[in-house]
């Protein structure tokens, strides 16, 4: 089949195809030989600043090391002013004192690391030795070059930049921030007083069965229990994540240098995991068992059963919640993002070899911020793995839900570009 109208679909906005040139830039200035090079440092680990030395064991600016000296003598708390998981970057690094001190110890910061000064040769010699051991190199880090220094700190700039033009295009394919956040869980608040008054009024009911719904349908023209507009609404969402979901691909540097049918095969083969582990954390309330939709509708567990089997609907669940535990940050998930709709072992492509590059890249991306943000928890990448298989197996799920509505509902018109991608 040809995929390619997947992909040039005239809803969907070419210009959001940028190359990985135009997002990473590259440094070709060199010291001059009779000035010194300044130490080079990695960015503030806490707010993005320039950082002008360690402090409390972490390279830090001036302002984040003056802050967390400040934090250690307070006997009071700090209180989040957001959702408890404010973006410290540079520029908006006083927003949110309690997220900002949360971020200073989630990166290392510590009284017992205090060290002063400069950043000395001692510490550079040590960052040399880890990373040539790392690439194999046995020799005499002594003997390295300044520039080396300056290249890998180069690489390090690259991956931030990366990571922040993910999160930027990110939001085509999830609403992010802390008003995105309140918004969603205030109609999930709201559903669920309108959903236990019913519950007080009615009881428990359980629903009717697809054969007694369809009979009654038959008969009277009565949707009787809203299953109908239930699946109507379904299909909408699904068609408008689709649509985000091909937005944000063709955002991913090196995505539009791929053949048409190669985009087409990668979005449709991940399509369903992608979306989901953008939804699981903010949509998804494991505490009610309630999801809201894109277009905020919002249903509890035990309706979604009328158009698919109750057990499945609990797995979804149960699955937001190991996905929600993970304590992913906003960018983390941009980029895991990027990395799902790039695997490659479950369709047939014209060039793996290319979007197993493009793949390494977000990879990597990854796993430096699982560095800067979760630097104790050394086994999250294997974590995040697991969680991707086990959405493997509800993947194949949704495929034999998406067929039964299919036959269940031949009156229910599926949009083209959706039949596309799930054909």
């Amino acid at each position: 089949m040809d995929s390619s109208p997947v992909v040039t679909s005239p809803e969907v906005d070419n210009s959001s195809a940028i190359s990985s040139s135009n997002i990473i830039s590259s440094s070709d200035s060199i010291t001059k030989e009779d000035k010194p090079p300044s130490p080079l440092l990695p960015p503030c680990r806490v707010c993005g600043e320039k950082a002008s030395g360690l402090h409390y064991g972490i390279n830090t600016c001036e302002a984040c090391k003056g802050f967390f000296r400040r934090s250690l003598q307070r006997k009071e708390d700090y209180q989040c002013v957001g959702d408890g998981n404010c973006r410290i970057q540079p520029g908006k690094r006083n927003s949110c004192a309690h997220c900002r001190y949360k971020k200073c110890v989630s990166v290392g910061m510590s009284k017992k690391a205090i060290k002063t000064g400069r950043y000395t040769h001692a510490k550079r010699t040590r960052d040399i030795e880890e990373v040539r051991k790392l690439e194999g190199k046995d020799d005499n880090p002594a003997d390295v070059h300044p520039l080396y220094m300056q290249a890998r700190d180069q690489k390090e700039h690259e991956i931030t930049q990366l990571i922040e033009y993910l999160t930027k295009a990110y939001t085509e394919l999830e609403p992010t921030g802390p008003d995105a956040y309140k918004k969603i869980a205030m109609q999930q608040e709201e559903f669920m007083e309108h959903y236990k008054l019913k519950q007080e009024m009615f009881g428990q009911l359980e629903p009717i069965t697809k054969e007694e719904y369809r009979m009654f349908y038959e008969l009277t023209g009565i949707d009787i229990d809203d299953r109908k507009s239930m699946v109507q609404n379904w299909t909408k969402t699904l068609e408008d994540g689709v649509k985000k979901l091909i937005r944000f691909a063709k955002a991913i540097p090196g995505f539009m240098e791929l053949s048409l049918n190669d985009q087409a095969a990668l979005i449709k083969a991940n399509r369903f995991e992608t979306g989901f582990a953008a939804s699981a954390v903010y949509r998804f309330n494991v505490k009610h068992q309630c999801v809201t939709s894109v277009h905020g509708k919002t249903y509890h567990c035990s309706e979604m059963s009328k158009v698919t089997n109750i057990i499945r609907a609990d797995s979804l669940f149960k699955e937001a919640g190991h996905w929600q535990a993970l304590g992913l940050t906003r960018e983390e998930n941009a980029v895991l993002a990027s990395v799902n709709i790039l695997f490659q072992d479950r369709c047939e492509l014209e060039n793996p070899a290319q979007v197993e590059k493009i793949q390494l890249k977000m990879i990597e991306a990854l796993q430096y911020s699982f560095k800067v943000h979760h630097p104790n928890d050394k086994i999250l990448l294997a974590k995040v793995i697991v969680r991707l298989m086990d959405l493997r197996v509800l993947s194949e799920w949704n495929r034999k839900v998406i067929e039964s509505i299919q036959l269940d509902w031949p009156d229910i018109e599926f949009p083209p570009l959706l039949l596309e991608i799930i054909g």
